[in-house]
């Protein structure tokens, strides 16, 4: 009993410090004003959503560094990205894929997207799931 009794307490603790705030993810957001983008994120297959921040890097030689903070259920998720950024009009198109390590939800993700100075709209799609996310520049 004992046993089954530390195995869980294991589990909750992994499970509240899995929820905790990323503190790389926090010290970019404070330290980049200019770059920060706020918005929600919706998965198409599972009919879930939450919110989404990023901070973004500007766009050079077609490449953009993009820095995501994901809740869902109750935890958050930090990671970041590197996306390819095709200069079209006013923004860029943009695409790239990470592997999330993750027990839940993990696996190869994809996105498409497009990104505008007011508006930053993507696509995204992995084996077991698919959805958007829509963000706007934080105040």
């Amino acid at each position: 009993m004992r046993n089954k009794l530390s195995k869980i307490s294991v589990g909750l603790l992994g499970l509240g410090l899995a929820s905790c705030v990323s503190p790389k993810f926090e010290r970019a957001w404070r330290d980049s004003p200019q770059q920060r983008w706020t918005g929600q994120w919706y998965s198409e297959k599972h009919d879930a959503g939450g919110r989404l921040r990023a901070v973004l890097s500007s766009p050079a030689d077609g490449k953009m560094d993009a820095f995501f903070e994901a809740r869902w259920h109750g935890f958050t998720t930090a990671y970041p990205v590197t996306l390819d950024a095709q200069k079209q009009g006013a923004g860029f198109q943009i695409a790239g894929q990470k592997e999330l390590k993750s027990f839940v939800g993990g696996g190869l993700y994809t996105y498409k997207g497009s990104l505008l100075p007011s508006k930053f709209e993507a696509q995204y799609g992995a084996r077991n799931d698919a959805g958007t996310f829509q963000l706007t520049p934080a105040p």
